[in-house]
């Protein structure tokens, strides 16, 4: 079970980086890529809070500085729904980066707070 929960994470890690990069039927290879700022084969731990902070912010459709339900239903990210830990019905910026680095752990198997792509 416990490695089911981490294949449903790394695909949600690939989903919001396409999503941010806005990159439809892409490739793993290639949004991983987009997403390696510095071209040094592994998404570090900075370049994902910048794209998961980039997600947000075009996910925000209406800019009100939090996620609605239809706005994480239109990011493929209705599990973060879940994070709303004030319960004000929204997913503010701070409960997304909270979720999302969450989610950025455990994908780092080896724990050296990068990404390589054989992680996702």
């Amino acid at each position: 079970m416990l490695s089911r929960n981490l294949s449903i994470k790394s695909l949600m890690l690939s989903s919001i980086l396409c999503s941010v990069l806005m990159i439809e039927n892409a490739s793993a290879q290639s949004v991983f890529s987009q997403a390696d700022q510095d071209n040094n084969n592994v998404i570090d731990r900075e370049e994902f809070r910048d794209h998961m902070m980039e997600t947000f912010y075009h996910a925000d459709q209406d800019k009100d500085g939090h996620l609605s339900e239809d706005e994480l239903s239109a990011l493929n990210a209705k599990r973060l729904q879940s994070t709303d830990s004030d319960e004000d019905g929204s997913v503010s910026l701070n409960e997304f980066l909270n979720a999302t680095g969450a989610d950025f752990n455990t994908a780092d198997k080896n724990n050296d707070d990068n990404l390589a792509e054989s992680e996702l």
